[in-house]
């Protein structure tokens, strides 16, 4: 930074204001691009999430049905158990 300083206030006026000009531009360049940069993290970062919602949203009902399956398998078969027990019953 002093090296920079240094060959700057070695250059005529006009080119002084050049540099600075260029330097205060690149300075602007590298903030927009920073907040840019910023902002698409948050952006993905919300983008991420909300996928995330809806895969667990979608997981939630595979795994839902899947206990609907099962619970209807066992309550067929507890029927089927009460029906064999009432059977064997009436053969006493």
């Amino acid at each position: 930074k002093a090296r920079e300083v240094l060959d700057r206030n070695n250059l005529p006026p006009d080119e002084q204001k050049a540099y600075d000009y260029m330097i205060e531009m690149r300075s602007k360049e590298l903030s927009a691009v920073s907040s840019a940069r910023d902002e698409g993290m948050t952006e993905g970062k919300e983008i991420g999430r909300e996928e995330g919602r809806k895969e667990g949203r979608e997981e939630g009902k595979i795994e839902r049905e899947k206990l609907a399956r099962e619970l209807e398998k066992r309550e067929k078969e507890r029927e089927s158990l009460l029906a064999e027990i009432a059977r064997l019953k009436k053969n006493d």
